[in-house]
């Protein structure tokens, strides 16, 4: 498994849900691996939530780059 597949189902969750509330099992059930398979590339939560939202800003996902304005981390 690739950092990169754990950011995409990481986005796919928060852009169907809440960002906050997307947590490392989640992915993990969604990609079919151990919890410890995500920690392995992303050691935290806060980490992998960090990744996440600059993966959806890089990927252009418009309602992700909403969100990231909104909350002031992307300049509006």
């Amino acid at each position: 498994m690739k950092p990169e597949q754990i950011l995409e189902a990481g986005v796919k969750l928060w852009v169907d849900g809440d960002f906050q509330k997307v947590k490392l099992r989640q992915i993990a059930d969604v990609l079919k691996v151990s919890h410890p398979s995500v920690l392995h590339h992303f050691r935290t939560v806060a980490i992998l939530h960090d990744a996440i939202v600059k993966h959806a800003a890089a990927i252009g996902d418009e309602k992700s780059i909403q969100y990231l304005r909104l909350i002031g981390y992307l300049p509006k």
